[in-house]
């Protein structure tokens, strides 16, 4: 399972001073904190962040005896920063926070580095992608902010054997407001059949069962394409 996420960014540097930036705080022991640098080129820059955090835990045996345990936790982000027309963050895997990573960064950089969600409209994206991908069977599909009566705002989940958005169309929501918050979907083609994919409207996509490499160099060309930063 591999999890990547998207942000737009602005940067008050260049490619070359931002990398440099991560070059000259590397991570060590005794800082706690830095980045590892995979890879820097012109247009990305590959690594990861991390921070080191203390931690003593108490620890009661079955006799009534305490004793205290201390080592370290690691707090890691692995990232990649597209850099041509538009900026853009390329998160992986689904960290507790970001502030950490932003803070030290916009420490080390300066006023101006800034980092924003990009929210899609799931429907729209999904008939671009089965352009692509062919006929995906939803299986699940997340909804917010679904007006009831005028008084109040909800959420519904709706997992189904056919395909998920029969049952919005037909049944549920006709009519009513509402956002997609996220759906499950199974390729179906015979190149990537059986692979499951979950997409977030906050750009987040979750891969299941594909060949990684290939779904996903195809899948950001056209996200690229749908949010305008291709």
């Amino acid at each position: 399972m591999k999890t990547i996420r998207w942000f737009k960014i602005k940067l008050p540097i260049d490619a070359e001073s931002l990398s440099k930036t991560f070059l000259d705080n590397p991570f060590s022991e005794e800082a706690g904190e830095g980045f590892i640098i995979k890879k820097s080129t012109r247009s990305e820059i590959i690594g990861s962040f991390v921070k080191t955090k203390k931690f003593i835990k108490k620890v009661e045996s079955p006799r009534g005896e305490i004793s205290t345990i201390s080592g370290i936790e690691y707090f890691t982000i692995e990232f990649r920063f597209m850099l041509n027309n538009v900026n853009l963050l390329e998160i992986y895997s689904k960290p507790r926070t970001l502030l950490p990573f932003i803070n030290k960064i916009t420490q080390e950089v300066g006023i101006g580095f800034s980092i924003t969600e990009i929210d899609i409209d799931i429907f729209n994206f999904l008939s671009v992608l089965e352009i692509e991908f062919g006929d995906m069977h939803i299986e699940k599909i997340v909804i917010e902010n679904i007006n009831i009566n005028n008084y109040a705002l909800g959420q519904l989940t709706i997992v189904s054997d056919k395909d998920a958005r029969e049952s919005i169309k037909n049944y549920l929501l006709d009519g009513r407001d509402y956002t997609v918050k996220s759906i499950k979907a199974r390729l179906t083609t015979q190149e990537f059949k059986g692979g499951l994919i979950e997409i977030n409207r906050n750009s987040r996509i979750t891969i299941n069962d594909l060949p990684y490499k290939l779904f996903s160099k195809r899948y950001l060309q056209i996200y690229l394409e749908f949010i305008g930063c291709a």
